[in-house]
Parts: structure tokens; C-alpha cells; sequence
């Protein structure tokens, strides 16, 4: 089984996660700043989610239910997560498109890689004028982009919800 691919609209809005960057010296960094949307070595597009499927809670969820590359459960309490139009992408030139692509792992999904239906990808090459372009949002529209959240509303969810998949899941 896996999830149906779907053409995202216009009207729809993405989810974008990110966590603040550790910067020395005493000047405060932009946050999030142009790094937060460079693509890593072999990604063909930046990860949101898509609103249709998710909900700002549940993409908390989502992170505090994932698994980092050694093993540990992310913590969902440093993450910071910006609300995006999908118009805002397809209006820069540079963006080829956005579309869906979600992530089944199986059923049951293997602990620490949870399935998500709401995946989604942002297709571009890395480009300074692009990780401007969405820094400039965020700081324009803050009040709109920024998905503030009481994270303590969760967190006995979350522990029962980690608690349950170290009993019940496979690794």
C-alpha cells in the first residue's frame, strides 16, 4: 500500500520545519536564514508538508516520532515551523514546481520513520536569489508565515505515543 500522489493547488498552503542554527558571536542571526532552504547532497527538492493532510500539531508529532540518522528520537521542542503559500513558490522563477510525494515506510511503519501522507517537495537547485526570496516572506509576513504553538499542549502525546512504538514497533 502506498498513498495516491495528488496535484497540490495554488491555494494550498505548505509546512516548512526547521531548527535554529548555532552562530558564534554576539550579532543575532535571521531566523529562519538563507541556509534553511539549501538543499542537501542529493535532495531534489526541500521537505514541507502539505496542509491538506496536516495539521501544525500533528507535524510536532510527526518530528517528535522520528528518528535522527543515530538513533534518537528528534526533539520536537526545538523546531520551528513556517507556514508557506504554495503560490509563493510557483511565483519564483527559479522554482520548477511543488508536488506531493508522500512517504509510506509500511504497515506497521519501522520505529523512528513514521509514514506521511502530507509529504511534500519544493523542486529548485540550489540558488541564492530562491533562499532569499523565502527568507524576505518570513520576514515580511511573520505574523502569517510563523506557526506558533503551545508545545507543552503535546508532550504527554508525545511520550506515550514514543512509549508505544518502542513496545510495539520493529526497528
Amino acid at each position: 500500500m502506498s498513498y495516491p500522489i495528488e496535484i497540490i493547488s495554488d491555494e494550498s498552503f505548505v509546512y516548512r520545519q526547521t531548527t535554529p542554527r548555532q552562530r558564534s558571536g554576539t550579532k543575532k542571526r535571521k531566523f529562519p536564514n538563507e541556509s534553511h532552504f539549501e538543499l542537501r547532497h542529493g535532495e531534489s527538492g526541500l521537505s514541507v508538508n502539505w496542509d491538506k493532510y496536516i495539521t501544525i500539531e500533528e507535524n510536532f508529532i510527526l518530528i517528535a516520532i522520528t528518528k535522527s540518522s543515530k538513533g534518537n528520537y528528534l526533539d520536537h521542542s526545538i523546531f520551528r515551523i513556517f507556514k508557506y503559500p504554495v503560490s509563493l513558490f510557483r511565483s519564483i522563477d527559479l522554482i520548477e514546481d511543488v508536488i506531493h510525494k508522500p512517504e509510506f515506510h509500511g504497515n506497521p511503519h519501522p520505529k523512528g520513520k513514521p509514514n506521511n501522507q502530507s509529504h511534500s517537495e519544493v523542486i529548485y537547485e540550489n540558488d541564492i536569489e530562491i533562499f532569499v526570496k523565502l527568507c524576505s516572506y518570513c520576514d515580511e509576513e511573520y505574523e502569517n508565515a510563523y506557526c506558533d504553538f503551545d508545545l507543552n499542549s503535546i508532550n504527554d502525546k508525545v511520550s506515550e505515543l514514543k512509549l508505544y512504538l518502542d513496545e510495539n514497533h520493529p526497528e
